[in-house]
C-alpha cells in the first residue's frame, strides 16, 4: 500500500472510479473502504438529487465529534445527533414515555418491531424534511450505537446513506483525551475502558459491522482534519446544489 503525506479528494475521486479501496499517511491514519458499491452509490451524480445522510460511530477519543464539528465549520452538512432526536419524539408523545437515558431506550425500543419502524420513520422523515426545508440536503449524525438505526436509514429509498466508522488504538486515545482535559493518564484510561464496556453491552460493535468506511485515526490532528474535509468536499461535490447554512443541531 502506498503511503500519502495526507489524503485529498483525488483519493476520494479514485474510489468512485474503483480504483482505491485503502489509503494510508506516513503518520498512522488509514482509510479503508469497507463497502465499495454502497460508497460509489452514494457519490455518484445519478443521485445527487436525494439529500445525502451520513452516519458516525466508532470507538470514544477517536474524532467523531471533529468530524461532526468540521462538517458544520466548512458549511458542508448540518450536524445532528440522534438519540437527542429520539428523546424528542418520546418528550412530545410520538413515542413511549422515556424513563431511562436515550440509549437504553433505543435498545429497549428494539423488543417491538412496530416501535422501531416507527422511530426509524419518524426520525428519517425529520431529517428529510430539515435538509429539505433548509437547502442544506447534507447531513452528519452523531454517535450511532444501534444497528437498527442504520439498517432502517440504508433501506430508506429517499435519501442516499453511509456509514462511517472511525477508531484508534487505545493508547492514542487515552493520551489524546489526558493531554485535552488535563487528567491524569490512569484517570483516563479508567474512563476509557469504561465507555468501550458501556458501548460493547449496547451492542456497538455490530454497527461498526455495518459500517462502509473505516478511518483509524492514528495520525496527527492536522493529517485527520484534511483528510476530513477533503472527504466532506467530496460529499458536497456529489450533491445537487444548495444555498442554506449548516447548522449544528447537536446542541442544546
Amino acid at each position: 500500500m502506498i503511503e500519502y503525506s495526507m489524503i485529498t479528494e483525488k483519493d476520494w475521486e479514485s474510489v468512485v472510479s474503483g480504483d482505491s479501496m485503502e489509503f494510508k499517511t506516513t503518520d498512522g491514519l488509514m482509510v479503508k473502504i469497507l463497502n465499495d458499491e454502497n460508497v460509489r452509490k452514494a457519490l455518484s451524480l445519478d443521485n445527487s438529487e436525494k439529500p445525502l445522510v451520513v452516519f458516525v460511530s466508532g470507538t470514544s477519543e477517536s474524532g467523531k465529534s471533529t468530524f461532526g464539528k468540521l462538517a458544520v465549520e466548512t458549511g458542508i452538512a448540518h450536524r445532528l445527533k440522534i438519540y437527542r432526536t429520539l428523546a424528542e419524539l418520546a418528550e412530545e408523545g410520538i413515542l413511549p414515555k422515556m424513563d431511562k437515558d436515550p440509549f437504553t431506550y433505543a435498545t429497549f425500543l428494539e423488543g417491538d418491531p412496530s416501535l422501531v419502524e416507527k422511530a426509524g420513520q419518524e426520525i428519517a422523515s425529520r431529517y428529510i424534511n430539515l435538509m429539505r426545508s433548509t437547502d442544506v440536503p447534507l447531513a452528519v449524525v452523531e454517535t450511532i450505537k444501534h444497528k437498527w438505526m442504520v439498517e432502517h436509514f440504508r433501506n430508506n429509498p429517499n435519501i442516499r446513506f453511509l456509514s462511517i466508522a472511525i477508531g484508534a488504538d487505545l493508547e492514542k486515545r487515552i493520551s489524546r483525551e489526558a493531554e485535552k482535559t488535563g487528567k491524569p493518564v490512569e484517570e483516563v484510561r479508567t474512563e476509557v475502558l469504561g465507555k468501550d464496556e458501556w458501548k460493547q453491552a449496547l451492542g456497538s460493535g455490530d454497527v461498526l459491522s455495518t459500517a462502509d468506511i473505516y478511518i483509524l485515526n492514528n495520525g496527527s490532528y492536522d493529517t485527520y482534519k484534511k483528510m476530513a474535509i477533503s472527504f466532506l468536499e467530496t460529499l458536497r461535490n456529489s450533491t445537487h446544489s444548495y444555498s442554506g447554512d449548516s447548522h449544528d443541531y447537536s446542541l442544546g
